[in-house]
């Protein structure tokens, strides 16, 4: 299995890192945040140093997405859940939203 450039194994590893954040969080606090290693990890193991114009407008496209998704939740938690932690929130959320969007995108490809 080739690591470099394998976009589809990057967004899994987000998507586990955000619901790692999410858990870890809720379950410890402030050290959940360590969940967002495997992001990192992710980052260095399957980014190339050069990707080609297609991988980059899907990633783009991916970006723009994961807004739709953390906006709707952090919205949510305003209103209904203020005692939740924001920034923890948010971290997780958008490891996550990317994740599942970019899961979803790369498979579309």
């Amino acid at each position: 299995m080739q690591l470099r450039g394998n976009m589809p194994l990057f967004h899994w590893l987000t998507a586990i890192s955000g619901a790692l954040v999410l858990a870890l969080c809720a379950l410890i606090g402030d050290w959940g945040l360590a969940g967002g290693a495997l992001f990192f990890l992710g980052m260095i193991l399957t980014l190339q140093p050069n990707p080609d114009e297609r991988v980059m407008q899907l990633t783009y496209k991916v970006q723009s997405l994961q807004g739709i998704p953390v906006g709707m939740v952090l919205g949510l938690i305003y209103f209904f859940f203020p005692s939740v932690n924001w920034f923890h929130a948010f971290l997780g959320v958008g490891l996550l939203s990317e994740g599942v969007v970019g899961i979803i995108v790369f498979a579309r490809q």
